[in-house]
């Protein structure tokens, strides 16, 4: 393979790492909400559809109002991330509310 082969490969993986966090093949496109928006959002419920957890967590959910949303991806916080980890495909939850309960729960334990 020579570089310029490599260079596009390696940048291809960069790209499907950024920007696929929250678009599914065969999947409803998912609207990414970041954390600092997650935080300042009026509470609704959602139910979560899936969740990854390797190197990107990110949580897909569907909402009470029928909306597809995403939370974590590539730029999560550490604390994103083990509250991706808590959740349960199935499960619904409060949000911000879930995740901000969270986060208190480890700042306690500190």
């Amino acid at each position: 393979m020579d570089k310029t082969c490599l260079a596009v490969v390696c940048l291809a993986a960069m790209w499907a790492l950024f920007a696929g966090s929250c678009t599914r093949k065969n999947s409803p496109n998912y609207t990414m909400i970041q954390q600092t928006d997650l935080e300042r959002t009026a509470p609704f419920q959602a139910t979560v559809e899936m969740r990854e957890t390797g190197d990107v967590a990110a949580a897909y959910f569907r909402t009470a109002a029928g909306t597809h949303i995403c939370i974590g991806g590539p730029k999560s916080s550490v604390e994103m991330a083990g509250f991706i980890q808590s959740l349960h495909k199935g499960e619904t939850c409060t949000l911000p509310d879930a995740f901000i309960s969270f986060q208190k729960s480890r700042a306690e334990k500190k």
